[in-house]
């Protein structure tokens, strides 16, 4: 362990399994994480039913995951409906305002002709 540099990527497991392999008083706690830990990192494959019980919960999806993603799911649907309706409000924003400027146009051609056909008198 000691010729290994604390950032190689196998440092870790090369450290858990030498913890997994001390014995003395007081080490078994530690030793029960480390070897949890090993299996799921998948460094250490499983020996007991245990071992495998510790993954399959891994396995199985948390009620509270569910949860959170309906909840992100229904958020992002509704960021969906605010952009299309923001985009709908817009369209509906430029499509009046050229209505406003055909009517202010419209008003100065008819000022236009009502002008023209006084002064053509």
């Amino acid at each position: 362990l000691s010729s290994l540099d604390p950032n190689h990527p196998y440092y870790s497991a090369v450290l858990g399994l030498l913890i997994e392999n001390l014995d003395g008083p007081g080490i078994d706690d530690l030793r029960d994480y480390v070897k949890r830990d090993l299996l799921i990192k998948g460094v250490k494959q499983p020996e007991t039913d245990e071992d495998r019980a510790v993954l399959d919960s891994l396995n199985q999806e948390d009620p509270q995951d569910k949860l959170i993603e309906a909840a992100t799911q229904q958020q992002l649907a509704e960021a969906e409906s605010l952009i299309a309706k923001s985009e709908k409000d817009y369209a509906t924003a430029e499509l009046n305002r050229a209505k406003a400027v055909d009517t202010v146009e419209d008003i100065g051609r008819k000022k236009i002709e009502t002008l023209s056909n006084v002064l053509a008198r």
